[in-house]
């Protein structure tokens, strides 16, 4: 974010020296004074997720309104909401921290999981670090793993309310088109033609212009419309009240506005509508929950190692 701590002296003498850091912080600020207008002209206060009704939260990863809209398949209510943060870190962050949340219980495949303090929630289920749960071939958790490793303990807590988080549509992409581009990470990073191993997708596109965006937006599509029917199967298993959302959104090269530069990926701190407006998808289904909130579960924090490997396959890193 635009502040004191990210532009201080120790990191302006690391740019100058790093001609890369220093081009990519310059393409950033004008993104960031976007967000700073939408900030300050157009959006309106952020959701606090848990200020709403909900027996169970479905977070999409990197899910966009707009085409959210265009794709869903699933019967309910479509609203849409504003959220707190433009990457999954500002998202828990102002959703998560400090709270006591012990009524609910978190099944997570975002490698963000990291930052949650022990004790937030009932209980934390932590997929991405579970190397049965990791699938290395594509870089990622895939959603019908999420929905197995759900369904496996939703018995244990019918007291509870219930966050789910996918990783879908957030790359690496399992879709067709997805799986034949070039460059990326996770399932791409051993196929760089041009690119050097760990240049991320959206760095890639930036580079490649028009031909490459198209390609992509593809790509994005069909990884969300891959995880809507995992969505529908979760929603019958879960019942109650369900609300499908997101995290944030994603940037897919388009130019933005006022400054009319073009935006690649979810850079934090950047809170124009394709990052932070988010679907409030709201689907009923048979008895609403009664909710008791519990001393919670001791989970392991998560071997650092593995978190970094996780992150980079990601492109966090």
């Amino acid at each position: 974010m635009l502040g004191s701590d990210r532009y201080s002296w120790q990191k302006f003498k690391k740019a100058v020296r790093n001609p890369e850091m220093f081009a990519d912080e310059l393409r950033r600020l004008p993104l960031a004074a976007n967000g700073r207008f939408y900030d300050a002209m157009v959006n309106p206060p952020p959701t606090d997720v848990f200020a709403e009704d909900w027996d169970n939260l479905v977070l999409l990863d990197g899910c966009r309104y707009d085409v959210f809209a265009e794709e869903n398949t699933i019967t309910g209510d479509l609203q849409h909401r504003i959220s707190s943060g433009s990457d999954s870190g500002e998202f828990i962050e102002a959703n998560f921290r400090g709270r006591d949340l012990h009524d609910t219980v978190y099944v997570t495949a975002n490698p963000w999981v990291h930052e949650i303090e022990s004790g937030t929630f009932y209980r934390v289920v932590d997929l991405i670090n579970r190397d049965s749960c990791w699938d290395a071939d594509v870089g990622t958790v895939r959603p019908e793993t999420v929905v197995s490793e759900t369904e496996k303990i939703l018995d244990d807590f019918e007291d509870k309310r219930v966050i789910v988080h996918f990783m879908q549509p957030h790359y690496p992409f399992l879709g067709e088109t997805g799986r034949s581009l070039d460059f990326g990470r996770g399932i791409y990073g051993d196929r760089h033609t041009e690119y050097e191993i760990g240049t991320d997708v959206w760095t890639a596109l930036r580079d490649r212009g028009a031909p490459a965006r198209e390609r992509v937006r593809r790509a994005y599509r069909e990884n969300l419309r891959l995880v809507l029917p995992h969505v529908r199967e979760l929603i019958s298993l879960l019942g109650g009240k369900t609300v499908v959302s997101a995290d944030h959104g994603n940037m897919l090269g388009e130019r933005l506005i006022p400054i009319p530069v073009r935006g690649y990926g979810h850079p934090p701190g950047v809170h124009v509508p394709q990052l932070v407006r988010i679907p409030w998808h709201v689907v009923e289904r048979g008895e609403r929950r009664t909710v008791e909130p519990d001393r919670p579960v001791e989970w392991e924090d998560p071997d650092s190692e593995t978190v970094e490997n996780r992150l980079r396959e990601l492109g966090y890193r």
